[in-house]
């Protein structure tokens, strides 16, 4: 996935997940619209217990993003703001938004680093 001003990094607005879905079976809906690959549905599990509104001293959300960091790193800096992230707060709450960007901001930082940052 490439990130420029021109592409699209989040499904339309009116794309959220299904009604009635159990909380990993939503967390694994936002990670294939995000294009991530199903390892991503354990990790998310292991790091969050598939909610969205998890918070750790340094990171939030479905797969613990470590927001501050990546915001102040070139390499994905760019890419987050393309998610719509520019604060933690863009990510960590319940919100079919916030869920979006989490799920976008992951991909950013799959495609830089791949699996070392979890």
């Amino acid at each position: 996935m490439v990130f420029d001003q021109q592409t699209e990094t989040l499904p339309p607005p009116s794309s959220v997940a299904p009604a009635g879905l159990t909380a990993c079976d939503e967390m694994r809906w936002y990670r294939q619209a995000a294009g991530l690959p199903p390892v991503f549905d354990t990790l998310g599990y292991r790091e969050s217990r598939c909610r969205n509104g998890v918070r750790t001293w340094c990171c939030y959300g479905y797969w613990q993003l470590w927001v501050t960091l990546h915001l102040s790193d070139r390499r994905t800096a760019a890419g987050y703001a393309a998610c719509g992230v520019t604060s933690a707060a863009d990510v960590d709450s319940d919100t079919p938004a916030d869920k979006r960007r989490q799920a976008c901001a992951t991909r950013v930082l799959y495609d830089v680093v791949g699996l070392s940052a979890w």
